[in-house]
């Protein structure tokens, strides 16, 4: 018969009950994140697919994600899946540690090395978190965060991807050109 595709339903069963009832089971995804790809804008689900271009009817206010090549689609889309998968994890610690009610997410950065940088608040904060894991990261941002909030102090870049010592943060305050603040 005419099935049609609609990239909002994941999945969708009908089971017919005989004698005449016919049962109609379908799932739809949820869009988490936006992700930019070339010079185009993706929905991603929850389970880190990319399912379709964005269109005007489509949420505008989720995180951006930069970062995803077009080759990298075409060569390794299960990797590009499990990198946006742990996007959609740090979204979720951020979201947890209340982070993000204060400071909106903007934009997701997936660098080449597999680490990642959030741009956070309308005065677009990075905070650069480097390689997994994030929780412990995301704590320290959010206590230096308290701590500069309460000093009326604006930072540029709080520095959370020291791997030889990850108990040291360098927060770079605006204006500054020096990497200053270090804790």
């Amino acid at each position: 018969a005419g099935i049609t595709t609609d990239p909002w339903v994941e999945a969708a069963t009908v089971t017919t009950e005989l004698p005449s009832s016919v049962h109609v089971k379908i799932v739809e995804r949820e869009a988490r994140l936006i992700t930019s790809i070339g010079t185009k804008l993706y929905l991603v689900d929850t389970k880190g697919n990319i399912f379709k271009e964005v269109s005007e009817s489509d949420p505008g206010d989720l995180p951006v994600v930069t970062g995803i090549e077009p080759a990298a689609i075409t060569k390794d889309r299960e990797g590009v899946k499990l990198r946006l998968r742990r996007v959609i994890d740090l979204v979720a610690d951020l979201e947890h540690d209340k982070v993000a009610a204060r400071y909106p997410i903007q934009e997701i950065h997936a660098n080449a090395d597999g680490g990642l940088r959030a741009i956070i608040g309308s005065d677009g904060i990075v905070l650069e978190l480097g390689l997994p894991p994030y929780r412990t990261k995301i704590a320290k941002a959010n206590r230096i965060l308290g701590e500069l909030r309460f000093r009326a102090a604006m930072p540029d870049i709080i520095f959370l991807d020291n791997r030889v010592h990850p108990e040291r943060v360098v927060v770079r305050m605006r204006g500054d050109q020096s990497k200053t603040a270090k804790r």
